[in-house]
C-alpha cells in the first residue's frame, strides 16, 4: 500500500462520523497512478512528492480546458491562480471592467437578504461595518497606517478614485440606473431611492439606537454641507473644476423652490461689492456650514454671519405674513429663535445680523451701512426690516433677544 492510501486511513481513524462524511466529499483521485488523496493541499504535496510535478503542470496536464489560460476580452496570456481555480479569466484588472460577463452581472434582490441574515445573525447588525468593534478596529487601524479615520480620506485615493470615475463613467446610486443593473425594476428602484433620500434623525436612532444614530446623523449632515462646499468640490475635482462646479450649484440654487432665493444672492453680491469698494480686507464664505446649519454669508475674521430672511418664508410680522397658516407660521418662529440661539453657541459665531427682503430691497444702501456700523461696534445681534415704508433697525446684545 503507498503512502497516499496510508494518508486516508489516517484521516478515517478519526472515528467521528460526520467527519469521516465530509471528507469522503473532498476526495480526489491522481489521473497518473490512480490513487486517491483527501483535500486539495494534499492532493498536490502527493503529486508533487511522488511524481515530481508542480500544481501548474499536473493542472496543465490533466485538467486544464481548451482556451483555458487566454483573457476573455483580448486573447492574452492569463496568470495560473491555484489548483482549484486554475488560470485567471483576465489578463488584467482594465479587461476585468471591460467584460461583457462582469458588466451583465446582476446581484439578486435575494442575496442582498441573505447577507443581511447572515449580518444579523453574527454580529446584531444588517452590515458587518456597522458592528461597533469592527468600526473601532477599522478607524485604529486606518489611524495608525494613514493618519486618518477612513482610507477615502486619503489623499491619493480620492485622486485614483476621481482619475477612475472620469475615466469609467458609471450610474450612481441615486439614478435608477444603478439599481436596475442590480436585478431591480423601475418602481423598486424609486422606493429605494426614496428611502435613501429621507434618511433624517429617527432614521439613525431606529437604525442604530439613540446615541449613536445621532452621531451617525451628525456625521451625514457635516458631510453632505462638505461635499456641496467650494473646499469640497476642490478636493473631489481639482480646483478648476472643483470651483466650475460649485458656481454651477449656487447657480442652480436660484429657482423658486430651493433654499437660496434670488433677491438673496442679489442682496449679498451688494454686500461683497461695497465692503470691497471700502477697502474692507474681510473674507466672505457663502453657504457656510455651522454645526447642523448653513449660514447665508459668514465673515471668519469676524465670527460675524450674515443671514437673509425672506418675508414670505420667514412670515414677516411687520408686513403680516401668514405662512400656510398660524400653526406652520408659528412653528417657523420657534425653528427660526432655534436656529438663532443654537448658533450662538457655537464658538464660530459672535455676531449675528438678519436682513428681512423688504429691508433689503426698498433700503438697500441703508443696510448696508447698519450692518458696517454693527459689525464695529461692541452688539452682537442686529435686525433690519421695515415697517410704514420706513427701515426699522434693531441692534442690541443677544441676553435681550426674545
Amino acid at each position: 500500500m503507498n503512502n497516499s492510501n496510508l494518508l486516508i486511513q489516517e484521516e478515517f481513524s478519526l472515528g467521528d462520523k460526520d467527519i469521516i462524511t465530509n471528507i469522503v466529499s473532498r476526495q480526489l483521485k491522481c489521473r497518473i497512478c490512480g490513487s486517491i488523496v483527501v483535500g486539495n493541499i494534499k492532493f498536490f504535496i502527493h503529486v508533487k512528492r511522488f511524481h515530481n510535478m508542480t500544481s501548474k503542470e499536473y493542472y496543465d496536464k490533466y485538467l486544464k480546458t481548451n482556451n483555458e489560460g487566454l483573457c476573455l476580452v483580448c486573447g492574452k496570456q492569463t496568470n495560473f491562480e491555484n489548483s482549484t481555480r486554475g488560470y485567471s479569466k483576465h489578463c488584467s484588472a482594465d479587461c476585468s471592467n471591460k467584460s461583457e460577463y462582469r458588466n451583465s452581472k446582476i446581484v439578486k434582490p435575494d442575496t442582498l437578504q441573505k447577507r443581511i441574515a447572515t449580518c444579523r445573525r453574527l454580529y446584531d447588525r444588517d452590515n458587518v461595518f456597522q458592528h461597533i468593534p469592527f468600526q473601532e478596529k477599522y478607524q485604529n487601524t486606518c489611524e495608525l497606517k494613514y493618519n486618518v479615520d477612513n482610507t477615502f480620506k486619503i489623499d491619493w485615493v480620492i485622486d485614483k478614485i476621481r482619475d477612475h470615475r472620469s475615466m469609467h463613467p458609471v450610474p450612481s446610486c441615486w439614478q435608477k440606473e444603478y439599481w436596475n443593473k442590480r436585478g431591480y425594476s423601475d418602481k423598486e428602484a424609486t422606493i429605494i431611492i426614496s428611502k435613501r433620500s429621507s434618511r433624517n434623525l429617527n432614521f439613525f436612532i431606529e437604525k442604530y439606537g439613540q446615541d449613536l444614530g445621532f452621531k451617525k446623523y451628525n456625521e451625514m449632515v457635516e458631510k453632505r454641507k462638505f461635499s456641496f462646499s467650494l473646499e469640497g468640490n476642490i478636493k473631489q475635482y481639482g480646483e478648476e473644476e472643483g470651483t466650475k462646479r460649485y458656481h454651477g450649484i449656487i447657480k442652480s440654487k436660484l429657482s423658486f423652490n430651493s433654499g437660496i432665493s434670488s433677491s438673496s444672492c442679489v442682496f449679498i453680491d451688494f454686500l461683497e461689492n461695497e465692503f470691497k469698494n471700502a477697502e474692507l480686507t474681510y473674507s466672505f464664505i457663502r453657504e457656510y456650514p455651522i454645526s447642523k446649519y448653513v449660514v447665508d454669508l459668514y465673515i471668519p475674521e469676524l465670527k460675524s454671519s450674515i443671514e437673509f430672511y425672506g418675508d414670505y418664508w420667514h412670515a414677516n410680522k411687520n408686513l403680516n405674513m401668514v405662512f400656510k397658516d398660524i400653526d406652520t407660521t408659528n412653528l417657523i418662529y420657534e425653528k427660526d429663535k432655534e436656529r438663532i440661539s443654537n448658533l450662538y453657541k457655537n464658538e464660530k459665531i459672535s455676531k449675528i445680523a438678519i436682513v428681512w427682503e423688504c429691508a433689503a430691497t426698498k433700503f438697500k444702501n441703508g443696510c448696508f451701512t447698519s450692518i458696517l456700523n454693527f459689525l464695529r461696534s461692541h452688539n452682537n445681534f442686529l435686525e433690519l426690516n421695515m415697517k410704514n415704508n420706513e427701515l426699522i433697525e434693531v441692534c442690541k446684545n443677544y441676553d435681550n433677544f426674545e
